[in-house]
Order: structure tokens, then C-alpha cells, then sequence
């Protein structure tokens, strides 16, 4: 029952968003994001297609474009405008909360809401934050900055999903999980990347031992506490090099490593390649 679903539980997250011309380096380029996320695409002026190993989509002025979760090739006209905001929302998990498939293109006309309430939070941004695009580097904002963009951020998750559904497209609910784990993901989710993570503390949280709640990860989702923090900030290195211009040793500071040269190796070892190779081929796709 619709009753029983802990919708506070979604891990709800602002990324990216960027209103006007689409810059010359986006206009043709491979689109892959490490952990796959929402983007949505507002075309204000001109027309384009994107590509996926199986299918090819054209789409132009007045659509919203919502593009599968997976490898994408984007091709934008000369003359394309866009409004396009990038964010997560999934379940703990890592269940997106809808399956849009190979993507969706509609009419924005048919979804006034999405507009508006997009346009209304790259205004507050360009507002209050003087336009700055990336929102998940926990820029240091006032508390009322802070509560009018998530304020803002809300009334846009509360179109997309609106929208969605308008489309057919309904909520994916993932299957109920153990109490203990679903309380253990929303602490994991909630805490600083840049903090000493120490297994005693959410066990302590969870009300088990080290090795019980050890044990019970490994058997309900196969994945231990401290794989699921380096997930975390694995995502959070990711979005780091590609859409900020923070320098390799500051992303290092954000998410905690002790030395720049160990967050290096690290992420040489998952990608294999450093983090300056990753953020040059990244802008040069």
C-alpha cells in the first residue's frame, strides 16, 4: 500500500543547472555521467537529436527532453538555446524514482509547471548565487539562500514527477527493505563526505554489533557500509572534475583524503585515469 512507502527516504539532489546558448564545446559531444543521473532539457531556441547505441531522437523548440540514463551522443544546432538542469532522485537503494526508458521528449506546452519552476530556480541561482552552475560542491550560503533554493528545488522535483505521471510514466517503487538497512543507506547517504567514517557509529545507530550489521549488508545488498561511502564519493569526484573548476587538491579536501596524492591513486585505480586525464576528456568529448 501507498501508505507504507517512506518517501523520505528519496535521495533528493540538485547537481547542475544552466540557462542560455549552448557553448560551443556541448554542442556535439558524448554524455556519460558516473553514476547515471536525471537531466532535463528545456529547448528555447533551435533543434537537435540525441543517439544511444540502439535509437536516434530528434527533437526541437518548444520540447522538453528528458534523455535515457545511459551513454548519450548530443548534437545541437548552431543557434540552440537551452534551460537545462541536471540532478539526481532515487531511492536509497540507487533505484532511479522513474524509468524514462530510452527518454522522453514532450511538448512543454502541455507542461507549463516545468518551465516555470525551472526558469524560477536558475533565476534565484543567478540571483543569490551570481549564476554559478554546479550546486553539489556545498557552496557555503546563507540560511535563507539555502531554504529559498530548496524551496525552489522542490517545486521543480514536484513538476518533473507531476509530469511525468501526466506522461504515463508512474513512480518506481523498489522492494521494501530490511528496517535496519533502509535506516543504515539514509545515514550513510546523509553523512559528510569529508568526515572519518567509523563502522562503530552507525552500528551503534543501528542498535547491532560491527560484525551483525557487517553481516546483514553483506546479505541484503551485497555491498558493506564503508563500499557504499566510497560510492558516494566516487559520484561526488565525478561531478567535481566535470562540472566545477576546482582543482584536483581542494576535490581531495572536499571529500576527505588525507593527501592529494592518495586521492589521485585512487582514482586512477576505478577510472584509470587521473583526475586531470578525466576532467581534459570529459571537456574535450
Amino acid at each position: 500500500m501507498q501508505t507504507s512507502i517512506n518517501w523520505h527516504s528519496l535521495r533528493l539532489e540538485l547537481i547542475r543547472i544552466y540557462g542560455g546558448a549552448v557553448r560551443a564545446g556541448g554542442r556535439r559531444r558524448r554524455v556519460e555521467d558516473s553514476p547515471p543521473n536525471y537531466r532535463a532539457w528545456f529547448i528555447k531556441r533551435g533543434s537537435g537529436e540525441y543517439r544511444t547505441k540502439e535509437r536516434r531522437r530528434k527533437f526541437s523548440t518548444g520540447q522538453w527532453i528528458i534523455p535515457p540514463q545511459t551513454i548519450v551522443w548530443q548534437d545541437f544546432s548552431m543557434d540552440a538555446e537551452i534551460l537545462s538542469v541536471h540532478f539526481k532522485a532515487a531511492w536509497p537503494d540507487g533505484t532511479f524514482l522513474f524509468d524514462v526508458g530510452d527518454g522522453l521528449i514532450c511538448d512543454a506546452k502541455r507542461h507549463p509547471d516545468l518551465a516555470q519552476s525551472a526558469q524560477a530556480l536558475w533565476q534565484l541561482i543567478q540571483k543569490r548565487m551570481g549564476g554559478v552552475e554546479l550546486l553539489s560542491n556545498q557552496l557555503a550560503v546563507s540560511l535563507e539562500t539555502h531554504l529559498a533554493l530548496d524551496t525552489a528545488f522542490r517545486a521543480w522535483i514536484t513538476a518533473f514527477c507531476e509530469s511525468l505521471q501526466f506522461e504515463k510514466i508512474p513512480p518506481t517503487i523498489p522492494q521494501p527493505l530490511e528496517p535496519r538497512i533502509r535506516l543504515g543507506l539514509e545515514w550513510l547517504n546523509q553523512f559528510p563526505l569529508n568526515a572519518k567514517f567509523r563502522g562503530s557509529d552507525l552500528a551503534i545507530h543501528l542498535g547491532l554489533s560491527v560484525v551483525h550489521m557487517n553481516r546483514l549488508f553483506s546479505r541484503e545488498i551485497r555491498r558493506s557500509p564503508s563500499a557504499i561511502l566510497e560510492q558516494r564519493r566516487w559520484e561526488k569526484a565525478t561531478q567535481l572534475l566535470q562540472y566545477s573548476c576546482l582543482s584536483a587538491k581542494e576535490i581531495s579536501h572536499e571529500l576527505g583524503f588525507s593527501y592529494p596524492s592518495y586521492f589521485t591513486a585512487c582514482f586512477r585505480t576505478r577510472s584509470g585515469k587521473s583526475p586531470k586525464e578525466f576532467r581534459n576528456e570529459y571537456l574535450h568529448h
